[in-house]
Parts: structure tokens; C-alpha cells; sequence
């Protein structure tokens, strides 16, 4: 009995152990969400969408199971209602966006830091739900946003400075950055790599409430 409750906490301490916290989670929402912004080419009601859906998978995680699981699923299906057509298509064919998450040495690792090295660069403005958003739209029986307008119709998210360290503000801010970066390029090219950006605006085939 004893060697069972033994057990049974270090399990506990295993899932607990490898659980993201908010704070951590917010983070790692907001990188991978701007890199999203801006290889998708995103507009404004998109990128906050797309954060939320993040922030909501990585903090329903919390085993190695958890990954491919059914909030993976639920991220996937958000996703559909979120981008155009063309969009979905580019992210499902970038596993570091697809797939941002996987399991190594017993923590969850992120692809898109392979992709992108510089964690203190960003493209955009935070959005306004990385303040006000706490998350669990994922835990509704459907979609939050299979009946939201035809956000990938707006305006295409402009791009700070070429990119930029910020502090504060939000993306729906005219407050200008601070710490920006001049050539973000450079920082990608150490690692070999120069992600380009969408030039696409849209597709009148698919929108918030369509794209299954």
C-alpha cells in the first residue's frame, strides 16, 4: 500500500512537473502566434484568434500524450475556421507551425525556436488578448469561432520596423515600439535560414465561419 502511494505522488509530481505555467505559456503563445502573423500574413482579427487558439493548446497540455491529443485536434479545427484557404495550406505544410510542439529529455520542446534563434526578435505589436485573455474557449463543446465575421478580410497586419523588441502596447496600438530591431534578417541568417512572408490577401472562399 505504502509503495503505491509512493508511486502514485511521484507520478502526480511527473505531470505537474512538466505542465506549462500561464506565464510560460503566454510566452511561448505570443512567439509562435507572431511568427504566424507574419509567415501567414495575418490580419489584425486573425492574429488575436490565432493567439488565443495557442495560448488555449499550450496550456491544456501537460503529459507527452497531450501533444498529438485531442487539444491538438481542438487547436487544428480552430485554426480551419480561422485562416483562408491558402493560409491553412501554408501552415499545415510548416511542422514548426503544424506541429510546434514535441517531446525531448522529458520537457516539451518548441520547433519554431529551429526556425526562428532570436527569441527577442517579433514582427508585430502584442495582441490585446495577451493581456486580457486567460484562456478556455477550447473547452466548449464547438468551435468559439465558427460563427465569428470574415476576419481574414481585414487588414493585413503592418510589420514594425521590419521587426521590433517591444515593451507594452498592443496591436491595435499606434504607440511606437521600443527596442527595435533594424535587421532581423540578420539574426535568422546565423541560423541559415530566411523565413519569407505570405503575400497573399485572402480568400473570399473561406472565412471565420466556413473553412472546414
Amino acid at each position: 500500500m505504502k509503495k503505491m502511494i509512493v508511486i502514485a505522488v511521484l507520478a502526480a509530481m511527473s505531470v505537474s512537473a512538466s505542465a506549462m505555467s500561464y506565464t510560460q505559456a503566454r510566452e511561448e503563445a505570443l512567439f509562435l502566434s507572431d511568427k504566424m502573423a507574419y509567415e501567414l500574413n495575418l490580419t489584425l482579427e486573425q492574429y488575436e484568434a490565432v493567439y488565443e487558439i495557442n495560448l488555449d493548446y499550450l496550456m491544456s497540455i501537460s503529459v507527452k500524450g497531450d501533444i498529438h491529443g485531442i487539444y491538438w485536434d481542438r487547436r487544428d479545427i480552430d485554426l480551419r475556421y480561422v485562416l483562408d484557404v491558402y493560409q491553412y495550406a501554408l501552415y499545415k505544410a510548416s511542422k514548426y507551425f503544424y506541429r510546434p510542439v514535441y517531446w525531448k529529455n522529458s520537457h516539451f520542446t518548441f520547433r519554431i525556436y529551429e526556425r526562428y534563434v532570436n527569441r527577442n526578435v517579433f514582427y508585430h505589436n502584442r495582441p490585446n488578448g495577451y493581456i486580457s485573455y486567460r484562456g478556455g474557449y477550447n473547452k466548449r463543446p464547438y468551435s468559439y469561432y465558427s460563427d465569428k465575421p470574415q476576419a481574414h478580410l481585414g487588414s493585413r497586419l503592418p510589420i514594425v520596423n521590419g521587426a521590433g523588441r517591444y515593451i507594452g502596447g498592443s496591436a491595435g496600438s499606434n504607440k511606437k515600439p521600443k527596442n527595435t530591431v533594424a535587421n532581423s534578417q540578420a539574426s535568422h541568417n546565423q541560423a541559415g535560414v530566411q523565413p519569407k512572408r505570405s503575400t497573399s490577401a485572402g480568400s473570399k472562399n473561406s472565412h471565420f465561419g466556413g473553412h472546414k
